[in-house]
């Protein structure tokens, strides 16, 4: 029953993430061929498909609509990249009509189209950046710096990024005194995650050995407490990468059989310090502030596992321990995990509360060949807050 649950709430999980990726929508704006600016939502979507189509919508609950390069003038995201209807296709002999990602907007314009960068010098000519044996840099060598010496020394270590090429065009614009502006995606930091929360565990041994009964036992939900730090490291698309350090700890004490002159007690401890790692994903901005993401997770913990047994007599009132059992293990144990994360920002502040839900799985061993398999879930609701670490 245990399993069962702990895996209908990985699905659950699942299900959001899958139906949120569905809606990956980011705050943007489209341009008219009118030039009239409209905010809204737009979709995000691979490089390929964001020149080829644009989806907008006003708010998350109106209809999508699907623009294609003929229909507005431009589109893009708020503080990040931009997109426009050009014709620079037929100039490198491309029929269909497509948007263009615009990297640096100045008087010497830098473009990303069709896996490759391009700019038009002040000619008006437009040059492709071909990475074949470094033509880009001959290229952008013979044509900009003769307009400005002082960028020399920047070619060796130009590279075919958004980053290097929008640096080194920013600084072109600089030397000759023009304005410029640079579009590109926002990088996610990198940041640590400190997070405290009470859960539920519940576990469940059985043993093919009648010898080794000791540790055929289940328990209820068992309340505890969750401790975790969390480092994340950015990366694109809205995906980051994690290691975490957690402390689980849960302890109760059930009666198993109670009358009015005997009960039969079972105590169950369970401590756990555990190392995994893991990726989130941003799923959705709900608002400015309010963001949802996915986290999965997957490692090792070392992990003590108690069962005490008491029997009590009772006489005239008083409670009198007749026989007390435990049995108690320390065990490697491999487990999962999966977690909905709710980030709320305020101002540079960032808080969340993440609903977690692992499992373990492992085996238990005497020494004389009898075994007892066990699986421990764990439901949590943590609250913590994030800090920055840098780019």
């Amino acid at each position: 029953m245990h399993v069962q649950f702990n895996f209908s709430l990985f699905l659950a999980i699942f299900l959001i993430a899958t139906l949120s990726f569905s809606q990956d929508f980011n705050a943007g704006f489209i341009v008219t061929q009118q030039y009239d600016t409209i905010e809204g939502l737009v979709k995000r979507q691979s490089d390929r498909a964001s020149e080829k189509i644009c989806v907008f919508k006003k708010t998350n609950n109106d209809i999508e609509v699907i623009y294609n390069p003929d229909q507005v003038y431009s589109y893009g995201y708020s503080g990040g990249r931009v997109y426009i209807s050009n014709q620079l296709g037929i100039e490198i002999n491309r029929l269909e009509s497509s948007f263009v990602r615009i990297v640096v907007d100045g008087d010497v314009p830098l473009y990303y189209f069709g896996g490759q960068y391009a700019y038009r010098a002040p000619s008006k000519r437009l040059y492709l950046l071909l990475k074949e044996d470094n033509f880009y840099k001959a290229n952008i060598s013979a044509v900009l710096v003769n307009d400005c010496y002082d960028l020399t020394n920047k070619i060796e270590n130009l590279e075919l990024s958004d980053k290097s090429l929008a640096n080194f065009f920013l600084s072109y614009h600089d030397c000759l005194n023009k304005p410029a502006i640079a579009y590109m995606s926002k990088k996610v930091k990198s940041s640590i995650d400190f997070a405290i929360g009470s859960g539920i565990s519940s576990f469940a041994s059985s043993s093919a050995e009648s010898s080794f009964e000791e540790f055929d036992f289940s328990t209820p939900t068992t309340p505890g407490l969750n401790l975790q730090i969390r480092f994340n490291k950015g990366s694109r698309n809205k995906l980051s990468f994690t290691t975490a350090f957690s402390f689980l700890y849960y302890k109760g004490f059930y009666i198993d059989y109670s009358n009015e002159s005997m009960a039969y007690e079972t105590g169950f401890d369970y401590n756990s310090v555990r190392l995994s790692i893991g990726a989130k994903y941003l799923l959705a901005s709900i608002t400015d502030n309010l963001r949802l993401a996915v986290h999965l997770g997957a490692g090792g913990g070392l992990s003590s596992i108690k069962n005490q047994k008491r029997i009590i007599d009772k006489i005239e009132g008083n409670d009198i321990l007749i026989r007390s059992e435990t049995f108690e293990i320390n065990k490697l144990e491999p487990f999962a995990s999966a977690s909905l994360v709710a980030d709320y920002i305020i101002g540079s502040q960032s808080f969340f509360m993440e609903i977690n839900n692992s499992m373990a799985l492992g085996k238990i061993e005497d020494g004389e060949s009898n075994t007892s398999t066990f699986n421990l879930n764990n439901v949590a609701i943590m609250v913590g807050m994030k800090l920055p670490l840098g780019r």
